[in-house]
């Protein structure tokens, strides 16, 4: 079921982003069509929420815990330098990527903080 959710869960990141592309280029959404930028984002917030909470984390002892710390933002890497060079030619065009760079590193931010967060009070 986890991986179910984690599917969802790229899926929706991959959506959001590609949501504020649309956003920022001008592209309105009227009607229903707004639907679709609200449901991206709350999917992605939601599945943030559930696959990052629970004893699974808990349970992990510090060298598991570090090879996450470690691949995890790696992987994410991927998606979204897939992601902006579907928006331009270069990926790392700051004026018109940046909004996407920004999530990344929300995102990695706080499944690190997640991670290592001390869950002993």
């Amino acid at each position: 079921m986890k991986v179910f959710f984690w599917i969802v869960f790229i899926f929706s990141l991959i959506t959001s982003s590609l949501t504020i592309s649309d956003l920022v280029n001008g592209v309105e959404f009227p009607g229903w069509e707004l639907l679709i930028p609200i449901i991206s984002f709350s999917v992605s917030i939601a599945g943030f929420g559930y696959l990052f909470q629970g004893k699974w984390l808990e349970n992990m002892n510090q060298k598991q815990k570090i090879i996450l710390a470690i691949f995890i933002p790696i992987i994410i890497f991927f998606f979204t330098l897939s992601i902006t060079s579907s928006l331009g030619g270069n990926p790392f065009n700051w004026e018109n990527t940046w909004y996407v760079w920004m999530f990344y590193a929300i995102y990695c931010c706080i499944f690190e903080y997640k991670l290592f967060a001390d869950k002993k009070r």
